[in-house]
């Protein structure tokens, strides 16, 4: 969240916001990439993670994922730190 409210406060608008649990998966990082690209105002997508209960791992290989099998047509920003 803290994230968002940088954006904002730095004239952004976050267009969605996805709270990861410890339990995601690759394929879930892959849909929740196939759902945010969907949507034509999607300028950007920046992924923040900082590993604790997530794997970022399992993050990074969604990502990967998801770049390979979808079209990504906008600037992509990964950001994972922790484990």
């Amino acid at each position: 969240m803290a994230t968002m409210d940088i954006i904002k406060l730095k004239g952004g608008e976050p267009a969605n916001f996805l709270d990861v649990g410890g339990s995601v998966t690759e394929e879930q990082v892959f849909h929740a990439f196939r759902i945010i690209t969907s949507d034509p105002r999607v300028k950007c997508v920046l992924v923040n993670i900082f590993g604790g209960i997530v794997n970022c791992a399992t993050i990074a290989n969604g990502v990967v994922s998801a770049c390979r099998k979808i079209s990504l047509e906008v600037p992509l920003v990964v950001r994972l730190e922790g484990n």
